[in-house]
């Protein structure tokens, strides 16, 4: 029989402290919020790996690298909840699941403090040796985690059995041992919220410090203006706003991540308190604030991670790489096999570049070069069919890029021809020749009746030549993936209506050279004209790099 939730604790009334219906709305909600915060465990830590894999520099700051310790130990957390809310009690895994769970908050907790702190340290006091205090920090935080879980570990291995079978092991260690283990739980307790008050105590002073830099900047900006400065400087000013801009949004974040193991923890604490204090069973709808934002702990890590500078910066590039690469550079080239069998002289690599004819980038007023369709023969990997169209990236290339994707790339050269030009001697034209020539079915199809017969003909310089190469991908399925994502979704999100294009078509092609290359496909990176500006960003990119990588 299910007892009032209103009455007051005692030895012999203090187990069914909900309905059924509200036990298995608890049991829910656990499930539920769990999955999510592991899910977004899994996801920073991920993306924090992938960061320092692909760019060190972004990632090599002490607030990143405790703010993943601490999500790696929400998931911990989670992965305990999990399993004790499909685990019927009493076992001896419901009290060691429920230690290693209160101790993964208590790490979580004490490394997002971390954060405060070190806030502190460094943007208030303005610690010299920045460099030696993640040294200190993390013997710190374990010696501060083991001492509190020494003493759980006493009064877990020394307190009473709980005979009760009706119930997971959640729903005993959260709700049930409350009751019970009073003194373990509030030595827990107490831990927790000593390092939650010290870093929402460093979060306030960071705060403040903060507010004053930025009126104080906002006066001298001001005052510039005022006194003409801006007028000879224009870029000092915007460079010190775009400055301060970056490293508020920073210093915001490491002032939230201390406070959210506070806000997380401060309903389980008032549960314990009304158990302890008023012998009475929380209120069904203070134990389900207490479910969902405890286990949501590594969700709201993730809220505030994601909008971290540095990660939002990285994130950006990497989606126009990944634009360039499966969108703006995407093609479907027609493969047709070739009736020969003459094997392959060279040796067999991962992939087979397709090298078009040298383009003289100069070269104007000539017309188009016939069809060159990719004859592939009986060794290649697309023999087993008469077709196939093949996921493929287009990009132009000076020859210093093709010398290095040579050793990577099995070439196949489609013609050796190149377009006239009236300043070029016949000896030019002859060391030409001396290289490979193509297959016959791919010399008449392309290179027929491109040679100037009516004066001498021969090779641009080596400077004025550029390549069309087509590149087979790695995957094509995952090619083919990534294009259709990114091209019809992918951008629609992640990049903003003024820079979004049309992406290309993707229709089948069949590989053609030509005299020269769209001007869209050729990537300029034209540098500015102003140096006063150049500088500018450079002492910007150097100046924020190194006054956020300790924080």
């Amino acid at each position: 029989m299910e007892e009032d939730p209103s009455q007051p604790l005692d030895d012999k009334n203090d187990f069914f402290l909900y309905t059924h219906d509200q036990f298995l709305t608890l049991r829910k909600a656990t499930i539920a919020t769990s999955m999510i915060a592991l899910t977004a465990s899994v996801i920073v830590v991920t993306s924090f790996l992938y960061l320092w894999w692909m760019d060190r520099k972004r990632a090599n700051r002490i607030s990143l690298r405790c703010v993943v310790i601490a999500c790696a130990a929400n998931g911990v957390d989670s992965i305990m909840n999990l399993s004790m809310s499909f685990v019927q009690g009493p076992q001896l895994f419901c009290r060691a699941g429920g230690l290693i769970s209160n101790i993964s908050r208590l790490i979580s907790a004490s490394f997002l403090a971390i954060v405060g702190i070190n806030l502190v340290l460094i943007f208030v006091i303005n610690v010299k040796r920045r460099d030696l205090l993640e040294y200190f920090y993390y013997p710190c935080a374990l010696f501060y985690v083991s001492v509190c879980s020494a003493v759980s570990i006493y009064k877990v291995v020394v307190a009473e059995t709980i005979t009760h079978s009706h119930d997971t092991c959640w729903y005993l260690n959260y709700i049930i041992e409350r009751s019970y283990a009073v003194f373990s739980w509030m030595w827990y307790y107490g831990f927790l919220f000593f390092i939650n008050i010290l870093a929402g105590i460093s979060s306030a002073i960071a705060l403040y410090k903060l507010i004053h830099e930025q009126r104080a900047l906002r006066k001298n900006v001001d005052h510039t203006a005022y006194m003409g400065g801006a007028s000879t400087n224009q870029a000092e000013p915007r460079f010190q706003r775009r400055q301060s801009a970056v490293l508020s949004k920073v210093i915001t974040r490491c002032i939230i991540y201390p406070l959210i193991p506070l806000i997380v923890n401060i309903w389980g604490f008032v549960i314990q308190l009304t158990m302890t204090i008023n012998k009475t069973p929380p209120s069904f709808t203070l134990a389900m604030f207490d479910t969902i934002f405890a286990c949501l702990d590594g969700f709201f890590v993730l809220l505030v991670f994601f909008t971290d500078p540095a990660l939002t910066a990285f994130l950006d590039d990497r989606m126009q790489y990944w634009r360039k690469v499966y969108v703006e550079e995407f093609r479907l080239v027609e493969i047709r096999n070739d009736s020969s069998n003459e094997k392959e002289r060279k040796e067999e690599k991962s992939h087979t570049l397709y090298i078009m004819p040298p383009l003289d980038r100069a070269h104007e007023g000539l017309p188009d070069w016939s069809a060159a369709i990719i004859h592939a023969n009986a060794t290649s990997r697309y023999s087993g069919k008469a077709h196939n169209n093949v996921p493929m990236r287009r990009i132009v290339i000076p020859p210093s890029s093709l010398a290095q994707l040579s050793s990577h790339y099995n070439i196949r050269q489609l013609s050796f021809c190149t377009l006239p030009t009236t300043s070029d001697t016949i000896e030019t034209a002859a060391d030409g020749q001396q290289q490979q020539q193509p297959s016959p079915s791919v010399y008449a199809s392309s290179t027929a009746n491109l040679t100037n017969n009516e004066s001498p003909t021969h090779f641009p310089s080596e400077e004025s030549i550029i390549h069309v190469v087509f590149i087979p991908y790695r995957s094509a399925l995952w090619a083919r993936i990534c294009h259709h994502f990114l091209s019809r979704y992918g951008f629609a999100l992640f990049t903003p209506v003024s820079s979004r294009s049309v992406p290309r078509s993707s229709s089948t092609i069949e590989l053609r050279s030509y005299a020269q290359p769209p001007p869209q496909d050729i990537s300029t990176n034209e540098p500015s004209n102003d140096p006063q500006e150049e500088e500018t960003k450079r002492r910007y990119k150097f100046t924020m790099a190194e006054q956020t990588c300790h924080y």
